[in-house]
């Protein structure tokens, strides 16, 4: 992964992401964007996924998902391992 686990852990407390966004979150950092693949991995409705991708979204105010990734690495960075 791109980030510790640490600076995984503080960045997704400080955004109030739920379980399931984690698991996204952690999806995306690996390199999966799809939404079939991502629904697949985590048995849920790629509606599930898509609607939730877009309340971290909203929570981070990024308007997309190369947004929470950018946010994501470039936070971490003042994060120490």
């Amino acid at each position: 992964m791109l980030i510790s686990e640490h600076q995984f852990y503080l960045l997704a407390e400080r955004y109030k992401l739920s379980p399931t966004q984690k698991v996204l979150v952690r999806n995306l950092l690996k390199g999966v964007f799809n939404d079939r693949d991502m629904a697949c991995a985590m048995g849920i409705a790629e509606g599930t996924v898509h609607a939730q991708l877009g309340r971290i979204s909203k929570k981070m105010h990024t308007g997309s998902r190369a947004g929470i990734l950018y946010e994501f690495i470039s936070e971490a960075k003042s994060i120490s391992p």
